[in-house]
C-alpha cells in the first residue's frame, strides 16, 4: 500500500509593492506580483498568505481585493 506524505519546501517571495497606488471606485486601478513557476516542481498546492498595511485611510472604495488565479497544463 502506498504512502500518502506531505512534502515541505523552503518559502519564497512573491513580491509586490502597491506604493501610490490610487484608489478607485471602479477597482480599475491595482497591481500585480510576479508568477509562481510550477512547471518543474509540479507540487499539487500552495499555500500564500500575506500582509495589506495602508499608509492613509482611503476617501472612497474602502474595500481590498485580493484575487488568486491558478492555472494548470496537462502532461501527456
Amino acid at each position: 500500500m502506498a504512502d500518502v506524505k506531505i512534502y515541505y519546501v523552503s518559502p519564497s517571495d512573491a513580491t509586490i509593492t502597491l506604493a501610490s497606488l490610487a484608489s478607485d471606485t471602479n477597482l480599475l486601478a491595482g497591481r500585480e506580483s510576479n508568477a509562481i513557476d510550477n512547471s518543474s516542481n509540479l507540487y499539487l498546492d500552495y499555500l500564500i498568505s500575506g500582509k495589506v498595511t495602508t499608509g492613509t485611510s482611503p476617501t472612497t472604495a474602502r474595500s481590498i481585493e485580493v484575487w488568486a488565479v491558478g492555472s494548470w497544463i496537462t502532461r501527456q
